[in-house]
């Protein structure tokens, strides 16, 4: 006699389809979690990188900038790169006139055509739009080395005559610096870019718009508030340290990563 086997019936069959669908479900809703939040992380990181990239970039530049050369607009900030620097010791003044100053030695300097000099600086204007000889094209640097101390001959583009705040004199600091372009780092919104741009030494601001050509520095820049953020700022009176607001973002990572940062001018006055 042969046992007669027992089929699973159709009820049994729906229910073990219907646990695997859920098993399957839960499966996979824990896989793309997971792929989720790796895919979030790879982002944030991602971020991060660039950000600090560009901090550290333009903390590194502003820190050498040129006493004064900082402005600011709504979205970009420009200032002027120190190629060198140290003291004067004698120049011209009036009456008297000449194509030279003497200065001591920068040995980190080596002229170049279309370097200028700038000394007596109380403010931007004597940095962009000079009116006192505060900021002059130079013809030439030649070093004079001794034992000691060497010195520099540093060679106007003409003769000169400096007023009598520019008299050299033992209580001040009488210090010159060298540079040859501005350099400029602006916000679009529009392309949630960070650009950074160099530019010649001249009396009107330049923008994106007025750049011939831009480096990208960073992507993901928002503007979370609705409103025009005041990007960049001073912190004291002196204008000698600069405030940095930024706000990062992506498609993937809504939440923005937030930077406040200041950063000092080393060589402000």
């Amino acid at each position: 006699m042969y046992k007669k086997s027992r089929a699973f019936t159709l009820v049994e069959l729906v229910l073990v389809i219907l646990l695997l669908g859920i098993s399957l479900v839960g499966v996979t809703t824990t896989i793309g979690w997971g792929t989720q939040v790796y895919v979030d992380g790879i982002d944030r990181q991602r971020m991060l990188e660039q950000s600090r990239f560009v901090i550290e970039r333009i903390t590194r530049e502003l820190r050498s900038a040129v006493p004064y050369s900082v402005r600011i607009s709504t979205s970009c900030i420009e200032f002027v790169p120190m190629i060198a620097g140290s003291t004067y010791t004698d120049l011209a003044v009036t009456p008297a006139s000449s194509n030279t100053i003497s200065a001591l030695h920068d040995n980190n300097y080596s002229f170049s055509s279309g370097d200028q000099i700038l000394l007596g600086l109380t403010s931007t204007i004597d940095v962009y739009n000079p009116i006192d000889n505060t900021r002059i094209d130079m013809n030439n640097y030649t070093v004079n080395e001794s034992g000691v101390i060497d010195t520099a001959t540093i060679t106007l583009s003409g003769t000169t005559s400096f007023a009598e705040r520019f008299e050299a004199l033992s209580n001040k600091p009488n210090r010159y610096y060298i540079a040859n372009q501005s350099v400029s780092y602006c916000l679009n919104f529009t392309t949630n870019q960070i650009r950074r741009f160099t530019s010649t030494i001249s009396a009107s601001q330049p923008n994106l718009g007025s750049a011939s050509s831009t480096a990208l520095m960073a992507e993901g820049i928002v503007n979370t508030s609705g409103a025009t953020p005041a990007v960049f700022s001073f912190a004291d009176i002196e204008q000698s340290t600069v405030q940095i607001y930024w706000q990062f973002a992506s498609e993937i990572n809504e939440e923005p990563m937030i930077y406040y940062h200041q950063v000092k001018v080393s060589n402000a006055n």
